[in-house]
């Protein structure tokens, strides 16, 4: 939410108030753009948040920039992308039963020419010194179960 916006947002339900503006990504174009209608739809707003929908991005990061830029009220964006604008943006938290976690992996491939620095690679980042920097980026940590 744009930290500047009139619009008292506080929920995704908030985003169904006439006149607040909205940037989403566009599904065709992103995956985020997918995980948004996915949201929407698990929250049984997608319907009442489509007239508020006042442009669709091509990438997370044009969607951010509308945000932070003032463009609209509200946009549907990753952690990291909010974090890169935090004086300007103010995050909410989406409930998780609202998406799936997207899981990014590191693996070594059998077909690796280097398979010493491959693995060294994929040591280091899954250290506990890289998931701290990954964290302060907005990317959160697996949780293990």
């Amino acid at each position: 939410v744009n930290k500047k916006s009139t619009a008292s947002i506080n929920t995704l339900a908030d985003l169904c108030r006439p006149g607040v503006k909205i940037a989403l990504g566009d599904p065709k174009a992103m995956a985020l753009g997918k995980t948004a209608e996915t949201i929407l739809e698990r929250a049984g707003l997608q319907e009442k948040i489509k007239p508020n929908v006042v442009v669709y991005g091509a990438t997370v990061k044009q969607v951010a920039l509308y945000a932070a830029e003032g463009a609209v009220d509200a946009a549907v964006i990753a952690r990291a992308d909010a974090l890169q604008f935090k004086d300007r943006v103010r995050m909410l938290e989406i409930p998780d039963a609202f998406y799936d976690t997207e899981i990014v992996a590191v693996a070594v491939l059998k077909t690796t020419v280097d398979e010493k620095a491959a693995s060294g690679l994929r040591d280091f980042l899954s250290s506990p010194e890289a998931i701290a920097v990954f964290a302060e980026c907005g990317f959160l940590p697996l949780k293990h179960q």
